[in-house]
């Protein structure tokens, strides 16, 4: 919930850009997901977040440190959408 005119803030791990990347994120996500007590490797975070009424003000997707299928990572700013 945010209050009028509040932003949402987030930074969380996400699908890949690079479709090598990306393939093996969705051929590993079943298992990841019960492991990983329904984390899902693959999720497009920027989609989930348009998606669940908001529009984005910032986006900026990088590589953090870790391996490559769980390591791809979205920041961003996002306002609820008009």
């Amino acid at each position: 919930m945010l209050r009028p005119g509040g932003r949402l803030v987030f930074v969380e791990h996400g699908r890949a850009e690079t479709e090598s990347t990306a393939r093996w994120q969705d051929r590993l996500n079943p298992l990841w997901v019960r492991c990983a007590d329904g984390c899902n490797m693959n999720r497009p975070i920027d989609r989930a977040v348009a998606a669940g009424g908001f529009a984005l003000v910032a986006l900026e997707r990088f590589r953090n440190k870790g391996p490559g299928i769980l390591a791809q990572m979205y920041r961003g700013i996002a306002e609820r959408a008009a």
